[in-house]
């Protein structure tokens, strides 16, 4: 399922450049031929179609996927429920236990949606950087860091905003 991603990733990062031959040709310093012109609408349009083709089913085996493991979690969760002695019971609140089936079962869905990303995104963000360079040159690898810088931060403020959460 990872490698359908990788393809509609491979796939999102030619439109952008089939959007700029196309837009090439109608500039007029540097005009593209007719041909040239159809053959990047024709990629443009076939991109188009190619996206949503590979995304809903990879979409789908990921939920389909992550439904299963929710389903087998919250059977674990009854069974332990059910095998609990009757002092365990006193100690254990029907909330908590509805919290668990419910909330936190929940995270399995959008772990399974996005884990992929976690090897992806360093792919996709030096792919988009190398783009860049292309077309604009050194301001992207400035944009490149200014996103590496960003993560770490971005992941401390959601940390403390995490802990402001449960004080207030």
């Amino acid at each position: 399922l990872g490698l359908l991603l990788l393809l509609e990733e491979m796939i999102k990062l030619l439109q952008p450049l089939a959007m700029g031959r196309l837009i090439r040709y109608f500039r007029f310093d540097k005009p593209l031929s007719m041909q040239e012109a159809y053959m990047a609408l024709i990629a443009l349009s076939l991109v188009s179609v190619l996206i949503p083709l590979i995304h809903h089913p990879y979409f789908y085996e990921l939920q389909k996927k992550g439904l299963e493991l929710k389903v087998a979690a919250c059977g674990m969760i009854m069974q332990k429920g059910l095998q609990l002695s009757s002092s365990a019971l006193h100690k254990t609140t029907v909330g908590h236990i509805v919290t668990l089936m419910s909330t936190d079962v929940a995270k399995f869905d959008m772990m399974f949606i996005f884990v992929h990303y976690l090897w992806l995104s360093p792919l996709i963000l030096v792919s988009y950087t190398v783009m860049l360079w292309r077309e604009i040159g050194f301001s992207s690898v400035v944009g490149f860091g200014a996103l590496i810088v960003l993560v770490p931060i971005q992941g401390y403020f959601s940390r403390m905003m995490g802990r402001c959460r449960f004080v207030f």
